[in-house]
């Protein structure tokens, strides 16, 4: 896989609301290491979700990873193969953004 850079998880995103209403993202911890901070343009509600989506992200992968596992299990033991496991397949393909590395790659593995 490409080397991607970001910050490293798990960086905590924070986000703010300036006295103008301007709202800014901060991903890490300045104290700890890696830190950035930059402006969104969207509403506080918006700001909020994409929060608890980044930071809820690592911790849903971890769990997709041991539900595709068990399923795997399973569809091994039926010969045949479960359309809840084609889902997580695809859902944790998008998670670890493997599609978007390869597709900017131009389809090279």
């Amino acid at each position: 896989m490409a080397d991607v850079k970001h910050t490293p998880s798990p960086a905590p995103l924070t986000y703010k609301v300036r006295g103008d209403g301007s709202i800014f993202l901060t991903a890490g911890d300045p104290v700890k290491g890696a830190h950035r901070a930059f402006d969104i343009y969207c509403d506080e509600r918006d700001a909020e979700f994409i929060t608890r989506a980044c930071n809820a992200h690592c911790g849903m992968l971890e769990a997709a990873k041991k539900a595709l596992n068990f399923i795997e299990n399973t569809e091994s033991e039926l010969g045949e193969k479960l359309s809840s496991g084609a889902a997580l397949r695809a859902a944790i393909t998008k998670a670890e953004a493997r599609a978007m590395i390869e597709a900017a790659k131009g389809g090279e593995k």
